[in-house]
């Protein structure tokens, strides 16, 4: 018998190629379209939870003129004596004087809070009513007021609480405490509460027990009844989404209105444009085969071997930009700028390395005055001629001190302390042999004297004022003082000098205070050399300026506060 070869399958280039995109691209075109639907159902569930945190915001804010108010109640008419002195008046002029002062802590608490507006204090007894409140109220508005503390104060005494009172355009909630007729009552309005970040066509308000808004609003009041879902507005004709939290103070409810939006509209255009990418993957199959070995894997052979040079330092290699796939030639272009930004930091570093020896020589340079060397020489020799040992010893000690200091790195931070203590040695230096002698007075807080300072930052301008210095007939007086000042991201220390020997003149302060001063000014080159090392050590985060105060020169420096303890912020 004849042997019959089993028939084989036969596949065409064309039938594989198609079957291993359709393996390939097929999963992935169902992977692309759930993760567009995450993606929305996760965006949704972020818009979702951002309305809710920024309704929480809200809710705790008058929550929080709630407690605040009522704190603020039992702090006047019990833990003070100012209201028992109202209470038990002799006279309406005791009232008066009494009510004032009281009066004047609530203009200070006022400023706490946004939706507590007003406070009211009355004395049935002398009919004398007091008013603090702050914002803009009608007269027929501050009546209904006046007559609510006035009728409460008619019902006798009772405990503090919380009662609803109708205005023109508006509800209010005032706090009452009445005690033998005379009462102290807190304002909360809701209505001046302000509403940063939102958008115009977004609305916060706040509704009664009853849920009644305080202010009115364009939804019908079956809408509040549900607390939740959409809205018709007759103001915008739209529909609103409708959120609501629960007031944990006292009852009653936030809302926010939301303008109800189509699905699409929600999509960001990424996911939009994510969706027609899915539909062109199919279209897309039959070209990739065809392309993927020309466009794709030799550009990737040409970018792995660049990438193995790179690794093994050559920082020099560039990737070729040719390709004709953009994402490609994209990421070439990103690799090139990325290797020129490093060689350009390798350049910077080194420039900086060099710019902050330049800057120590040029201070060890510009520091040492030849003249200044010469007339301590000439006053210790003089001592010495007098027989003076002990005014030679404390000379030769504030001499040492001196250039101690200013020979110290300029790129290192010394204790606040330490600059201060050179100060002292330099003033006592130009006292010796001087008819009027400069005196200097330092003024340094608690936190301050922990500080950290760059060298010379106070020496240099201590310096400047007696050389500077007009005063012929009476002392020069330099006053230093330092501060530590704090704000809500950092601290920083405050160095202010001042002396009496003139001021400057307004040309000198034009120059002093202007961008780039010292550059190319030979005469005030110390304070240039200040400068850029406060540049070098600080970036901008320092600041220095020169003013007149009367007919004195003040010199302020503001630098970030370290610890001399941690060397931290």
């Amino acid at each position: 018998m004849k042997n019959v070869e089993n028939p084989r399958t036969v596949w065409s280039i064309r039938r594989l190629a198609l079957l291993s995109l359709s393996i390939i691209v097929l999963p992935l075109f169902l992977a692309v379209v759930l993760f567009d639907w995450y993606a929305v159902k996760q965006q949704l569930g972020i818009m979702q939870t951002a309305r809710e945190n920024t309704l929480s915001i809200y809710q705790s804010a008058f929550d929080e003129a709630i407690h605040q108010a009522e704190n603020f109640t039992a702090t006047i008419t019990s833990d003070q004596t100012d209201f028992e002195a109202v209470v038990f008046a002799k006279n309406k002029t005791e009232v008066y004087l009494t009510s004032q002062v009281i009066g004047n802590q609530c203009k200070a608490f006022l400023q706490t809070q946004e939706m507590l507006s007003a406070f009211f204090i009355y004395s049935q007894q002398f009919d004398y009513n007091r008013l603090i409140y702050s914002g803009h109220y009608l007269q027929a508005d501050l009546a209904v007021l006046r007559e609510t503390v006035k009728s409460s104060a008619e019902m006798g005494d009772r405990p503090s609480r919380w009662q609803e009172v109708t205005l023109g355009d508006r509800r209010v909630l005032f706090y009452l405490y009445v005690r033998r007729g005379t009462v102290f009552a807190a304002l909360i309005d809701p209505a001046r509460q302000s509403y940063p970040g939102l958008s115009p066509e977004e609305r916060i308000f706040y509704t009664t027990p009853q849920n009644v808004p305080y202010q009115p609003q364009p939804f019908s009041e079956e809408v509040f009844a549900q607390a939740q879902g959409i809205a018709f507005s007759n103001e915008d004709n739209r529909e609103y989404q409708l959120l609501s939290l629960p007031l944990t103070s006292i009852e009653g409810r936030v809302y926010h209105a939301i303008p109800a939006e189509p699905f699409f509209q929600i999509l960001t255009p990424i996911q939009m444009a994510l969706l027609c990418l899915t539909a062109c993957l199919l279209f897309a199959i039959p070209m990739c085969w065809l392309v993927l070995r020309r466009l794709l894997l030799d550009p990737l052979t040409k970018m792995t071997g660049a990438m193995q040079a790179i690794q093994e330092g050559h920082t020099d290699v560039r990737m070729p930009e040719n390709s004709d796939i953009l994402e490609v030639r994209e990421i070439f272009k990103t690799v090139n700028a990325m290797l020129d930004t490093i060689s350009q930091q390798k350049i910077n570093s080194y420039e900086q390395e060099l710019e902050i020896q330049r800057t120590q020589m040029q201070c060890l340079q510009l520091q040492i005055r030849p003249h200044f060397f010469l007339n301590c020489l000439s006053k210790i020799y003089s001592l010495a001629g007098e027989k003076q040992f002990s005014p030679i010893q404390e000379l030769s000690l504030d001499l040492s001190a001196y250039f101690r200091n200013i020979f110290k790195d300029g790129s290192q931070l010394i204790p606040l302390e330490v600059e201060l203590n050179s100060v002292g040695s330099y003033i006592r230096l130009q006292q010796v042999g001087t008819k009027l002698p400069p005196r200097l007075q330092v003024d340094v807080d608690t936190v301050a004297s922990k500080a950290l300072v760059p060298p010379l930052s106070i020496l240099t301008f201590v310096e400047n004022s007696i050389k500077h210095s007009k005063r012929i007939d009476s002392p020069l007086e330099i006053i230093i003082q330092c501060t530590a000042l704090q704000s809500d991201d950092r601290g920083y220390l405050n160095i202010t000098i001042t002396d009496n020997g003139g001021g400057f003149s307004e040309e000198q302060l034009k120059l002093l205070n202007a961008p780039g001063t010292g550059k190319n000014d030979s005469e005030h080159i110390g304070i240039a050399n200040v400068r850029r090392r406060l540049r070098l050590l600080y970036q901008e985060e320092a600041a220095l300026c020169f003013m007149n105060l009367s007919d004195r020169a003040s010199v302020e420096l503001f630098l970030p506060l370290k610890n001399k303890t941690t060397g931290g912020e």
